[in-house]
C-alpha cells in the first residue's frame, strides 16, 4: 500500500464474517466439482458394468467351445470317410479297367 492511500478499518466481526462467507463459497464450489466428478465416475462404472454384462461367462464360453469342437470332430470324420470313399472308388475303377483289359486280351487271343 502506498502511504497516501487511506486505510480502511474493518471490525473483527466483519472480518470473520467475510472469511466464513469465503470459506462457505469455496466449500460449495468444491462440493459442486466433487459431485460432478463422482457423477462422471458413476457413468464410467455403469459403462463397465454394461460391458461386463454383455460378455459371456467362462461356463457359457466352455459350453459353446465344446459344441464347436464336437462339430469340428464330425467334419473331420466326414472328411476321412469321404477320402476313403474316393480311394475305394479309384480302386474299383482300376479293377474295372484291368478286367476290361483282360477280357479284350482273351477275346483277341481266342479270335485268332
Amino acid at each position: 500500500m502506498a502511504d497516501n492511500e487511506p486505510r480502511s478499518i474493518v471490525s473483527l466481526k466483519d472480518y470473520v464474517d467475510a472469511r466464513f462467507s469465503a470459506i462457505e463459497k469455496a466449500m460449495e464450489s468444491t462440493g459442486f466439482v466433487l459431485d460432478r466428478r463422482l457423477a462422471s465416475m458413476n457413468e464410467f462404472r455403469e459403462a463397465l458394468h454394461d460391458q461386463a454384462s454383455r460378455m459371456p461367462t467362462r461356463v457359457e464360453l466352455d459350453a459353446s467351445l465344446a459344441i464347436v469342437n464336437a462339430e469340428l470332430r464330425q467334419l473331420r470324420d466326414f472328411r476321412v470317410a469321404l477320402e476313403a470313399k474316393a480311394s475305394q472308388q479309384s480302386v474299383n475303377i482300376a479293377l474295372a479297367l484291368s478286367l476290361l483289359g483282360l477280357l479284350l486280351s482273351a477275346v483277341k487271343l481266342f479270335s485268332q
